[in-house]
């Protein structure tokens, strides 16, 4: 080459040349690095770097060569070692996996911790032993969904944590990411020395605020798709056409991602639409056997104050129809509500909630809010548009449309068997909290200032309730904000519940994120007393 460019010969025949020669050097390298592997002890090989080995070698036609040859006889023994390894590994998941097989809720609760158990064994046992994940996936989701009714049959509030992913800020500034995600039910978050040198803070490690710390819950998201995030807690609408009362709740800090969990986006549904959906499909498939009747409100939380974020009901108009959910479905009013409800006979109170101060406290704010009812998921989702699209928002440091209210949507279902007369009542609330950070950590200032302490206020009094409830306390302060009365139910009352933590994995966000964790894991220690509501 070097002689051709002396000889001046054209241009494109030199770069042939030079293409050629790189291509000598790739296949010599190639083979150096498919003998350098071969040699290796099979207990150390790493296998993807041989099969990656094997595969460039096909693409760079060195099939036929010494060396192929000898990494191909490397990898099959390889192979086979790892099989004779993973074998009794395999085992043992099938054995456990065919234990299990079959369980429902109605198993009772010994035998599915006791399944559970066998079944945590096996994939940890395949974990450390190095079982691909990739075999592990069937075990896992089974473990879940078993561990999840262990939880309901004991009442307990099942937490699902939700990573978001870093965004394009947080690259930008080559943020560094602070959590973990350990496997589909445990995290650990740490803000290592590097972590701590970027953020500008001292970093000790007699601190035990920088040691790792690792938090459980039901489900982890890292961040997973909507659809996956819903297949784990669609159950629940199961149980609501049982008769059961169900709250499902997003906390965290602004920007974490609980908007876009409950409710998501036009071509992305979150929890809430996805729940419409599915509650509506249900009530089609047990259509032949049972009446249904479904109404709904959406309101806020703004300020300590209930507000109704529907139009009136004219404007309501459903597509296409040209008829109003009053139209359709005849007088308002709650499902289960007739003439008997002022002679003070309980005619199906929001929330189940007939009883007690904080109960009615509970069901007065609720009513404050204007029942529509709906008859498709179609209709119902319109609705939810509308209010969602009045819900109060601002720009802070934190978000550029930061939520500066709780927004809740109720949704009053009534189930009627058509042979026997048997009713059941039960409300669905999906509850979008308002971001849970510092005032110092939004920047916010004036009325939008003013509009964070009643979000910190009410997220106290919230954190209050864990507390009392997973202390036992005889005495729980319901009454101290109106969030904790609308949320009474969900929390130590007769509820199946469901919390979300939303978490920022960024340095950034560090402290928030640890807080966000510890208020989950107190959260986790709640215990209801779920019931029917039958009549």
């Amino acid at each position: 080459i070097e002689r051709a460019r002396r000889a001046r010969l054209t241009k494109s025949e030199v770069e042939r040349a030079c293409q050629a020669l790189e291509k000598q050097v790739r296949k010599r390298d190639l083979r150096l690095r498919l003998v350098e592997l071969a040699q290796r002890p099979p207990e150390t090989l790493d296998l993807s770097q041989l099969r990656d080995a094997i595969g460039d070698a096909d693409t760079l036609g060195l099939s036929g060569t010494q060396e192929y040859s000898d990494a191909m006889a490397a990898l099959r023994h390889a192979e086979e070692l790892v099989n004779e390894k993973f074998e009794p590994m395999r085992d043992m998941l099938n054995e456990a996996m065919d234990h299990t097989s079959g369980l429902e809720k109605n198993s009772g609760l010994q035998r599915l911790q006791e399944a559970k158990e066998r079944l945590s064994i096996a994939v940890r046992q395949a974990r450390e032993g190095g079982l691909p994940e990739g075999e592990l996936v069937d075990a896992e989701t089974r473990r879940r969904k078993i561990h999840n009714a262990v939880e309901d049959l004991k009442g307990t509030l099942r937490v699902f944590c939700r990573i978001r992913p870093m965004n394009a800020q947080e690259d930008e500034e080559r943020d560094i990411n602070t959590i973990k995600s350990n496997d589909r039910m445990s995290v650990t978050v740490e803000l290592n020395r590097k972590c701590a040198e970027q953020q500008g803070k001292d970093w000790n490690p007699l601190n035990k605020v920088h040691h790792a710390e690792t938090f459980y819950f039901d489900s982890v998201f890292y961040p997973g798709t909507q659809a996956d995030v819903f297949e784990d807690c669609k159950d629940l609408m199961r149980s609501a056409l049982d008769g059961y009362n169900i709250t499902i709740f997003a906390y965290g800090q602004t920007g974490t991602g609980k908007t876009y969990t409950m409710f998501g986006s036009p071509n992305d549904e979150g929890v809430g639409p996805r729940t419409v959906k599915e509650l509506f499909r249900l009530i089609d498939i047990d259509n032949e056997f049972f009446e249904h009747s479904v109404s709904a409100t959406v309101g806020e939380l703004y300020r300590n104050e209930m507000l109704d974020l529907l139009p009136p009901e004219e404007e309501l108009v459903r597509k296409g129809s040209g008829e109003t959910g009053q139209q359709a479905n005849g007088a308002r009013g709650r499902p289960g509500t007739n003439s008997n409800a002022s002679k003070g006979k309980d005619a199906g109170a929001p929330g189940g909630a007939s009883k007690g101060k904080a109960s009615s406290k509970a069901s007065s704010e609720l009513e404050k809010l204007e029942p529509r009812p709906c008859n498709d998921a179609e209709h119902l989702l319109a609705m939810l548009q509308k209010g969602t699209k009045s819900r109060h928002v601002a720009s802070t440091a934190m978000n550029a449309h930061s939520s500066r209210s709780h927004l809740i949507l109720s949704m009053f279902v009534v189930r009627t068997n058509k042979e026997t007369g048997q009713k059941t009542t039960s409300q669905i609330t999906i509850c979008d909290l308002a971001g849970s950070e510092r005032l110092k950590k939004s920047d916010a200032k004036g009325e939008i200032a003013k509009e964070g302490i009643e979000i910190n206020k009410s997220l106290t009094a919230l954190g209050d309730v864990f507390s009392a409830l997973s202390e036992g306390r005889s005495h729980v302060p319901y009454a101290n904000s109106k969030l904790t009365q609308v949320l009474k139910d969900a929390l130590g009352g007769t509820a199946k519940t469901l919390m979300f933590v939303n978490c920022s994995p960024a340095a950034a966000s560090f402290e928030e994120t640890k807080n966000t964790l510890q208020y989950a894991k107190r959260a986790k220690k709640v215990i209801n007393v779920q019931q029917q509501n039958r009549s």
